[in-house]
């Protein structure tokens, strides 16, 4: 039933950043695939880190499957019929490869990025500063839209406080004012930052102050 839920709730129109097989009977389908900067069919072309894609692949005219494969050899391992922008998570077959048929989480750019901002929590607290930094860019780059504020803004001020460690003052400084940017247009709205932020190392719900271009934890 949560399988089935988790499938109904899928946006079937929106092209999602990434997308994550969890198990799969070939141990090579398994990871995360991201966009290779191609696309097919109207929607990006996927790859893990054992080179297999996640594609939309045409049959005829407007009719869709999505084909977990290699692209070298035109070998097709999964595949399930959709015409959906977004590779379904149920009714996949095995072609070439063995069961079990593979399960797919998929990741909207908001969900990527807040994945992304976890994953740099975790090192920012194992006090790996550089990979801390490099998670929260990975959100940043997830190109949610500008209404998103309060993400950016807690974005920005994670990383700065990850450049500070780093000793890299100057984009510290560049990330605190693009915070600051993001929360001025959250008071101009009205509206109270409920987001998160890194202080002294550790995620805290808050109120921003705001001096300097530095977000305070009040």
């Amino acid at each position: 039933m949560a399988v089935e839920a988790y499938e109904q709730r899928r946006p079937a129109d929106t092209v999602m950043h990434h997308y994550w097989v969890k198990e799969a009977g070939d141990p090579e389908a398994l990871g995360e695939y991201f966009p290779t900067g191609d696309e097919r069919d109207g929607v990006p072309i996927y790859r893990n880190q054992h080179g297999l894609v996640l594609s939309r692949e045409a049959h005829r005219a407007d009719s869709y499957s999505w084909v977990i494969g290699c692209l070298a050899d035109r070998r097709p391992l999964y595949g399930v019929r959709s015409d959906d922008l977004s590779a379904p998570t149920l009714g996949w077959q095995a072609f070439t490869a063995p069961e079990p048929v593979p399960v797919i989480r998929y990741y909207t750019k908001v969900t990527a990025a807040r994945t992304f901002k976890e994953r740099g929590n975790r090192a920012f607290h194992q006090r790996n500063w550089k990979d801390a930094e490099s998670w929260y860019s990975q959100a940043l780059k997830c190109g949610m839209d500008e209404e998103h504020a309060e993400p950016y803004a807690l974005l920005f001020s994670n990383r700065s406080e990850a450049r500070m460690k780093l000793q890299d003052f100057r984009g510290a400084a560049e990330d605190g004012d693009e915070a600051l940017k993001y929360l001025k247009s959250i008071s101009a709205l009205g509206r109270t930052s409920s987001w998160w932020v890194v202080v002294g190392g550790v995620e805290r719900p808050r109120k921003y102050a705001l001096w300097g271009g530095w977000g305070c934890c009040l």
